[in-house]
């Protein structure tokens, strides 16, 4: 089970996490893998799990890596949840 890491913006209650504040993410363009662009409005409504990773990185990176996948594993099914590496 993975932990749950929150600052102010939630509260434990006998059911879990309740978001009391929610915090936004302003618009933002990328070039994907492909050279292709990618905007915030292609994932517009979905929860967003940002990963910020080095390509060469022999440190923290591959561990970061290891525990999204086990994340991207837990969520494959609800679409409601979008993953995105940035490097």
């Amino acid at each position: 089970q993975l932990p749950v890491y929150f600052a102010t913006d939630s509260i434990e209650t006998q059911a879990g996490y309740q978001i009391t504040e929610a915090l936004t993410i302003p618009d933002f363009t990328f070039i994907d893998q492909d050279s292709v662009l990618f905007t915030s409005s292609m994932v517009a409504g979905k929860v967003k799990v940002f990963d910020f990773v080095f390509t060469r990185c022999g440190g923290i990176c591959p561990q970061m890596t290891n525990n999204l996948t086990r994340v991207q594993e837990y969520f494959k099914g609800d679409s409601s949840i979008v993953l995105i590496s940035l490097t």
